[in-house]
């Protein structure tokens, strides 16, 4: 005899356990939804279109409207942002920016993953690990272009 066990009580596989080697020879993908407006005053706001949840339909609210998110970043903030298309690698990008700001290799480590970090529990980048073999880094099976976040509020 089977049982059968419903969706929502099932055991979600737990996330991979990652070490500091992986964590950055990963590299960061912008997410494809992600619209980067400039204000006049130069300020840089990236506005994310998320699908309604669908019990919002249960409230009477439409779910064919988009909800509109913006996030305001600073300069460097900005900085970073527009490195995340262009750096191979989370640690290229770090050694980067603690040389355009000479700070200590390990300050930029902290402040730069700790704003990829936001960035990515925001819905705005997303990180495709790699896998260390010998000195060349190697991405693992993974469509860059087919990777798209998809979010819910």
């Amino acid at each position: 005899m089977q049982i059968l066990i419903p969706l929502w009580f099932r055991r979600k596989p737990k996330p991979p356990v990652l070490i500091r080697p992986h964590t950055l020879a990963s590299r960061l993908v912008r997410n494809s939804g992600v619209v980067e407006e400039t204000r006049d005053d130069g300020r840089v706001v990236l506005v994310l279109s998320l699908k309604p949840a669908r019990w919002t339909r249960i409230l009477g609210q439409s779910t064919e409207i988009p909800v509109l998110r913006k996030f305001e970043l600073d300069e460097l903030g900005h900085e970073v942002w527009d490195r995340c298309a262009s750096s191979p690698t989370v640690e290229q990008l770090i050694r980067r920016f603690a040389a355009d700001h000479q700070v200590n290799v390990r300050e930029a480590e902290v402040s730069v993953v700790s704003f990829i970090q936001m960035l990515m529990k925001r819905g705005l980048v997303g990180v495709v690990f790699c896998r260390l073999e010998g000195r060349g880094v190697e991405v693992e099976g993974f469509d860059v272009e087919a990777f798209i976040l998809e979010r819910r509020v």
